[in-house]
């Protein structure tokens, strides 16, 4: 359970609205009225926090790639969770001020709410990360999750221990195996699908030799009861210079705000 931001902006304008998302990723992070409604009265998405940023200011791609979970020292929960806060606050003002004067950025931003019984700590933070290698072809990939998905079958299939790792990374570690036997990104995503358990919204980036491809997917499962399709479904931004895929709760705050960024529920696969 999390909230989410996936975009690319393409000129200066759209990176200062991208500045503007993450203001809200924050504000949705410290109190989810959504989440809030799951889980009884707790809105926070404390759990761990992460991004992939890759930015350019007219010489090419620098990479930034953070993420945390103060659990790995802090074992009380509410103090843990506080802290996380804490340092999500400021992690996401040096975000913004990395992306000022930017002529353009891909982003992949993370904010996460462990589902019961799932490992925490920083290595469980999203992104999560993998090496691809393929003849001819050395590549990077990145990816966020919001809902879960089947782990056995994933498991079983990379020759891993379910328990030893979060859904989210074995599914980034099947999408990299997957890739490196041939699939292309597209295809691989396209397959991962049919492991959905109770929500897949992904993002991801792949850096690769020939350039960077920005991937958005979207399914959620005809069985979800109202309360989590409102909590899960994503929405499609398209606005001046940029194009992003956000959690619901953004787009309630950027609605408050009056921001004209033209959101549409978004299922599917979408190159950003």
């Amino acid at each position: 359970m999390c909230r989410i931001l996936i975009a690319k902006a393409s000129t200066q304008t759209g990176v200062g609205l991208l500045e503007k998302l993450v203001d809200l990723h924050l504000k949705a992070s410290e109190n989810d009225h959504l989440l809030a409604s799951l889980t009884g009265g707790d809105g926070r998405h404390c759990h761990g926090y992460g991004y992939l940023l890759l930015v350019d200011y007219g010489n090419g791609w620098t990479l930034h790639y953070t993420r945390f979970d103060t659990a790995d020292y802090i074992k009380d929960y509410e103090k843990a969770c506080k802290a996380n806060l804490a340092r999500m606050e400021s992690e996401s003002k040096h975000l913004r001020s990395i992306l000022e004067g930017a002529k353009r950025a891909i982003l992949l931003l993370h904010s996460r709410r462990a589902s019961r019984g799932m490992p925490r700590g920083t290595l469980n933070a999203h992104p999560f990360a993998a090496n691809i290698a393929r003849p001819r072809e050395n590549g990077e990939l990145f990816l966020i999750h919001n809902g879960s998905v089947h782990s056995e079958p994933l498991a079983k299939d990379l020759g891993l221990d379910p328990d030893s790792y979060t859904d989210s990374h074995l599914l980034t570690l099947w999408i990299a195996t997957k890739m490196e036997k041939g699939l292309t990104l597209r295809e691989s995503l396209q397959e991962a699908i049919r492991f959905t358990k109770r929500a897949f919204v992904v993002g991801v980036v792949y850096i690769g030799p020939t350039g960077v491809d920005v991937l958005a997917v979207s399914h959620l499962p005809a069985d979800l009861d109202e309360k989590r399709i409102a909590y899960y479904k994503p929405y499609l931004v398209n606005a001046s210079g940029i194009r992003a895929v956000v959690s619901p709760t953004i787009i309630d705050l950027a609605a408050e705000k009056g921001m004209a960024i033209e959101p549409r529920f978004f299922n599917g696969i979408l190159e950003i």
